[in-house]
């Protein structure tokens, strides 16, 4: 059941085209559904997966600094072994026919000249952009996820208005057949009764498919299966949303300075910045400590069938003395990156501020505008009363009564999207400054 109390309609049950019945999924409150969006959504789903991804390549980042150990088994069988002729004293044959050669070695790093340090600085930056990206990508799924709410609110509230008139225009029909039984008014009256009546059924059988469309697009940005479509539920009130000069001047920052995806960016140019510095590195030389053990069956010199080992130590360097400008074009590709990443952050704190604005006028916008279709709603249902006392009495004629309907659906159409809009302005003026819709922002009193 729906109702409208001081022009605020409340949807209560939703329970109209796959509300509640037996078997299916209880009503998506807004809390719900934003909860169940953060439990199924592919988009949060990736970036969680990103995030788990980039710390990843951080720990293997660190593990550069760590010492690595190999370990080869060689096996050898010769069928014909190589041998050395040796006239009438026959053949000599310094590689048994078969063999195994066992090897256990040690590197540890000594000096990478920058190379780890490096790396491992690029991998927590890159982890830094992974989680400020999978909070960017939160903002966003709660605000799509809010809209499509707000959107499917406004359907089932839409659909009432057009009930409304219906149940308006059938009494209509009725009063007109009435006096027109008792020769009071001409068949005239009846038929355009029901040519309105006409009208407003088919725009109330729109309006039901708009309801369905609205919930089917709730689902998608929820990440749900079509299979139930369960009934929406909430209260279609004007945001809970005060700009005074300290939440503009807050709101204003944050869209400047500390929006998720204004971290990733900065995040990302760091983490590029420090791939140019490996880059540059591969230019100098490296130096390890090398441990390692040989064990050869049979001795590889004396031929003895026993196993010998023998343990082997030293300092490992390395140093690329020329690569053809390989290492310096990587750089510059990477700088280029990270130059590429801070333009589009400061493009992107530009536009944010733009569109706070923005989002805040027609916040102001839709505040008169909801004032006004109050005041309109109003009048219009008293226009409408006295229009039909009138025609019942037989002193004013039908076309009052119908235009005073029209009129009455109109206003409280209008202000339905009036109220609809403050919330989108409520809900996009958080999304522009970087910050997740709470549910509070759209339910007057904690009310779901």
């Amino acid at each position: 059941m729906r109702q409208a109390r001081g022009g605020v309609w409340m949807l209560v049950a939703g329970m109209a085209l796959g509300g509640t019945a037996h078997g299916q999924e209880p009503p998506l409150t807004l809390e719900r559904a934003l909860s169940l969006a953060r439990e199924h959504s592919p988009a949060l789903v990736r970036a969680a997966a990103d995030e788990r991804g980039a710390e990843g390549a951080s720990a293997a980042a660190r593990s550069g600094r760590r010492p690595t150990i190999d370990v080869d088994v060689l096996h050898l069988r010769f069928r014909d072994p190589p041998s050395l002729a040796l006239g009438t004293a026959g053949r000599f044959a310094p590689i048994p026919t078969s063999g195994t050669l066992m090897h256990l070695g040690l590197l540890q790093p000594l000096y990478t000249g920058g190379r780890v340090g490096g790396a491992v600085a690029a991998a927590d930056w890159g982890t830094r952009a992974a989680a400020a990206t999978y909070e960017a990508v939160e903002v966003e799924l709660t605000a799509e996820v809010a809209r499509a709410h707000d959107n499917a609110l406004l359907a089932e509230a839409m659909l009432d208005v057009a009930e409304e008139a219906v149940r308006v225009l059938e009494a209509a029909l009725t009063l007109a057949e009435d006096h027109h039984a008792a020769g009071t008014v001409a068949r005239l009256d009846v038929l355009r009764a029901e040519t309105r009546l006409a009208e407003a059924k088919q725009k109330m059988r729109a309006a039901a498919e708009v309801v369905i469309a609205t919930r089917d697009g709730l689902l998608v940005s929820i990440g749900l299966d079509h299979a139930a479509r369960p009934g929406v539920v909430g209260l279609l009130a004007p945001a809970r949303i005060t700009l005074d000069p300290t939440t503009v001047e807050e709101l204003l920052s944050r869209a400047r300075e500390d929006r998720p995806e204004l971290r990733a960016l900065a995040a990302g140019a760091e983490a590029s910045r420090q791939k140019a510095q490996v880059a540059r590195a591969q230019r100098t030389p490296t130096a390890g400590l090398y441990l390692g053990g040989l064990a050869t069956r049979p001795e590889l010199v004396t031929g003895d069938r026993g196993w010998s080992t023998d343990l082997v130590a030293g300092l490992v360097v390395t140093w690329s003395l020329f690569d053809f400008g390989r290492s310096e074009a990587q750089a510059e590709i990477a700088l280029a990156e990270a130059e590429a990443l801070g333009a589009d952050a400061r493009g992107s704190a530009e536009l944010a501020t733009a569109r706070v604005h923005q989002q805040m006028r027609n916040l102001a916008r839709a505040e008169l505008d909801i004032a006004a279709g109050r005041e309109n709603v109003q009048r219009a249902e008293r226009a409408l009363a006295i229009a039909q006392d009138r025609y019942a009495d037989g002193v004013g004629i039908q076309l009052e009564v119908f235009e005073a309907e029209a009129d009455l659906s109109r206003v409280r159409g209008a202000l339905l999207v009036a109220i609809h809009d403050h919330r989108v302005a409520a809900i996009e003026l958080h999304r522009t400054a970087g910050l997740a819709v709470d549910p509070t922002l759209l339910t007057p009193g904690g009310q779901q």
